[in-house]
């Protein structure tokens, strides 16, 4: 099964360690329009083993190199 790209994000940093990443792609998939396919997906890569989570990603030529990724967080902080 191929999966949504931000499942396939969410995957691929559960796989390299990366807890702040997959929390970060987390409220991503539940922020904005419900899309329950990627809601279900989510799921799934949560139960996944390490084995799993560790596999070649599926439908390899849609794969994405993760360096070839990049996200950018913003906060901001100041006083009331």
């Amino acid at each position: 099964m191929l999966y949504h790209p931000t499942a396939e994000a969410y995957r691929q940093a559960l796989a390299a360690g990366d807890t702040t990443g997959a929390a970060s792609l987390l409220v991503d998939a539940h922020s904005g329009d419900y899309d329950s396919n990627l809601i279900d997906q989510i799921h799934a890569v949560s139960r996944m083993t390490r084995a799993q989570l560790n596999a070649p990603a599926p439908g390899t030529s849609d794969f994405v190199d993760p360096s070839e990724m990049v996200r950018v967080t913003t906060r901001v902080f100041g006083k009331r």
